[in-house]
């Protein structure tokens, strides 16, 4: 199925890069830029024969769970569920549903789904913001193996043996076992008047106006 998938075509605008590497994105220390399976017609449909299901066949109806903050309007939702049925080229089929998140009590509802979509960021420039607060916060699969390489990659200081084992944890997660299918990363800019001094931004939040001050001699007095 990761093979079946034209990541371009869930792309949302121009902000929208559609992955090709792993789920530590490009922003991130770790990143590795070629992980995710190619878009790939024919190897897709070569692997649904070998695993028994040729263009399909006798594989059940697959439940997808969009899950949202907030309650997306009726246009958002239909071009989700558009981008998605491109896998119906392949001949399976989707049950699209949708769970507008509230807090951990919603967690069954996604562990029964047979798929799954999220969007996830971190709070902190580490990958471990991303892939071990993921795990620890979603019901996806992994083994003991990767539990292994992140719970050591933690323990570490040294930045480069962290790295390559957070690496070694992408990769089985999204390359080797494809538990986790990256589909695009998104990027926001900020602009600011080159007088401003203290603005900063994260994926959560921006500078507040008392941290921004206004450099003496720029053309505003005041922001």
């Amino acid at each position: 199925m990761a093979h079946g998938l034209d990541r371009a075509r869930l792309a949302r605008h121009a902000l929208d890069q559609p992955a090709q590497g792993g789920f530590i994105p490009p922003s991130l220390p770790g990143h590795s830029h070629d992980l995710a399976p190619a878009y790939d017609l024919d190897r897709a449909r070569a692997l649904l024969v070998e695993a028994g299901y040729p263009d399909g066949r006798g594989l059940p109806e697959l439940r997808l769970l969009h899950v949202t903050v907030g309650s997306p309007g009726q246009p958002y939702r239909q071009e989700r569920e558009a981008g998605w049925q491109q896998w119906h080229e392949l001949g399976i089929r989707l049950r699209h549903e949708w769970l507008e998140w509230v807090d951990g009590r919603d967690s069954p509802r996604v562990a029964e789904s047979d798929l799954f979509e999220w969007a996830w960021s971190t709070d902190y420039p580490d990958p471990d913001g991303m892939l071990g607060s993921a795990l620890d916060g979603w019901p996806i699969v992994r083994d003991a193996e990767t539990e292994r390489l992140i719970t050591r990659a933690r323990s570490l200081r040294s930045r480069d043996e962290r790295l390559a084992l957070f690496r070694k944890a992408d990769h089985r997660l999204v390359a080797e076992h494809v538990w986790l299918v990256p589909t695009s990363y998104h990027f926001s800019y900020l602009a600011h008047r080159p007088w401003l001094e203290g603005v900063w931004t994260s994926p959560i939040a921006i500078s507040p106006l008392s941290d921004v001050v206004v450099r003496s001699g720029s053309r505003s007095g005041a922001c």
